[in-house]
């Protein structure tokens, strides 16, 4: 059955009509985020990614004469969607925090860090880095979606983060 989209609707968007965009929006929204959901596994990234998609489509973009427009943009919300996905494993594979030696005995680090933290964000970043747990493991057992998993996660990081630089400065300090 798919996507029908004419050639004239499929003109006046390439144009960048707001009208047009708001149509083809319509048309392909839930198949978009069906792509990018089944990517990210993640509904509100899903979501955001789709937004992004038809913000960038009202800036103009080119389109071949050989490839359908919903191709076009399903290709668009993968690609989207992939950047994201390795733009977060950029972003924890980069954090000086996880060279803590946490597969090592963690007590002296969590007892630094823990004071300062929710209580979420203690459990959640003790199942992961002490605890080796994955966030879809976390989420599955504690019924928190992944994305509000990874903003608890990025939070307990600076807390800590800063609560160690903290605690280092002080050290030196007193060391002078």
């Amino acid at each position: 059955m798919g996507i029908k989209i004419d050639n004239e609707l499929a003109s006046r968007f390439l144009k960048g009509d707001r009208g047009a965009v708001g149509e083809v929006y319509l048309l392909t929204y839930r198949f978009l985020y069906f792509v990018s959901a089944s990517i990210l596994s993640n509904e509100e990234d899903a979501f955001d990614v789709v937004h992004e998609l038809f913000l960038k489509c009202l800036s103009g973009f080119s389109l071949s004469k050989k490839e359908s427009l919903v191709a076009y943009l399903s290709k668009t919300a993968r690609n989207l969607s992939l950047n994201l996905l390795r733009k977060r494993k950029m972003e924890v594979e980069a954090d000086p925090f996880l060279d803590i030696p946490w597969n090592e005995e963690p007590t002296p680090y969590l007892n630094a860090v823990l004071p300062g933290l929710s209580r979420k964000e203690a459990i959640v970043l003790a199942l992961h880095l002490y605890f080796g747990y994955s966030f879809r493991e976390i989420s599955d057992f504690s019924s928190l979606p992944r994305s509000s998993l990874n903003d608890i996660y990025r939070s307990a990081l600076a807390k800590a983060r800063a609560r160690l630089e903290k605690e280092h400065e002080n050290a030196n300090q007193k060391g002078n």
